[in-house]
């Protein structure tokens, strides 16, 4: 391996250390992952922070009750006695699974 020459007074900096760049990044990520609208607004309405696990909820239910709905037509209809047991399961774990999301 071939070693390259040192410089006498010292001067020029080896390869790797040209590579190198400083970098202030445990300050700028500080900076950059706060929102100034978020740090310094005055509060929040409740509305405003739970509106949307509110609708999430909502919806959620919504579509458990017509899962539930669907499922017991099963029960009472013969026509289409496999499109509902099918399609009424389906919407009842949608439904629970929005349901568990938005609480």
């Amino acid at each position: 391996m071939e070693i390259p020459p040192k410089s006498p007074d010292g001067s020029e900096k080896s390869p790797q250390s040209k590579e190198l760049v400083p970098s202030n990044t445990g300050s700028t990520l500080c900076m950059s992952s706060r929102s100034e609208s978020v740090w310094t607004s005055a509060s929040r309405s409740k509305w405003d922070i739970y509106h949307k696990p509110v609708i999430v909820v909502s919806v959620g239910a919504a579509t458990f009750l017509f899962g539930t709905v669907i499922t017991s037509l099963s029960c009472f209809l013969t026509k289409n006695k496999n499109v509902y047991k099918m399609s009424g399961p389906a919407f009842l774990s949608l439904g629970l699974m929005l349901l568990v999301c938005g609480l």
